[in-house]
């Protein structure tokens, strides 16, 4: 059974990577105390663990307040992951097999049931939406063997993980991002190592190209101001 810590952590890891609580918001421990209905003890705890994230920053005798995205390391980890992932798709098309087809396509599934909910003019979940998309891309780093590399790049949520949520909500993702993931399982199902990189490529630089100038316009009060620099 989950603890009561963990599952304030969830709560608050979700609204944070879902943008309900916005990037530069301070956090206060009475409101937080009061929303769980628990002593301060396990709210430091939480909050702790989520500075260790990244996600927040504990300011003595200020408070704690919720990371801005830094868009300097979200295009170099798009950067590593065209490159590392180019690579790593190439060998799972040489090796794939009728299950791991069944997989990526019930993680393609789950993201399109999104996208009809969004059709039908019903609210996505964009937790739901990029835990499908995650699951996917996990599966062939997995069926690779190259799992070490999936959790180092995992841990980059604090920065390039809350700028895919960002472009979800403000970049109309849903059907850009399905188009291309719909492109990588193509490329997959015909074993065609010769598109892989195109189809990476314009996969993981869609959010940039999404979101365009509006980095610096309207949401740049989402991103940390020094990252923005040219």
């Amino acid at each position: 059974m989950e603890s009561k810590t963990e599952r304030i952590y969830r709560a608050l890891e979700k609204d944070i990577m879902n943008i309900n609580i916005h990037p530069g918001d301070m956090l206060s421990e009475n409101s937080l105390c009061e929303r769980f209905q628990v002593s301060r003890t396990p709210i430091r705890s939480v909050l702790q663990r989520l500075q260790g994230d990244g996600l927040v920053e504990i300011i003595p005798r200020r408070g704690t307040c919720v990371t801005r995205i830094r868009y300097n390391i979200v295009n170099q980890i798009i950067y590593l992951r065209i490159a590392v992932e180019s690579a790593i798709l190439r060998d799972f098309v040489s090796i794939c097999g009728p299950q791991d087809l069944v997989q990526i396509h019930h993680y393609l599934s789950l993201m399109e049931e999104e996208l009809n909910n969004r059709r039908a003019g019903n609210p996505p979940d964009p937790f739901y939406f990029y835990a499908a998309d995650k699951a996917m891309h996990e599966t062939w780093y997995r069926a690779t063997q190259k799992t070490y590399l999936w959790e180092y790049i995992y841990s980059a949520k604090a920065d390039y993980h809350r700028f895919c949520m960002l472009d979800m909500q403000n970049g109309a993702n849903y059907e850009g991002v399905s188009q291309e993931h719909r492109a990588l399982v193509q490329a997959v199902e015909e074993k065609n190592a010769a598109a892989i990189e195109r189809v990476v490529r314009a996969h993981f630089e869609g959010g940039v190209r999404r979101l365009g100038d509006r980095v610096y316009t309207d949401l740049n009060d989402y991103f940390d101001a020094d990252s923005l620099k040219i």
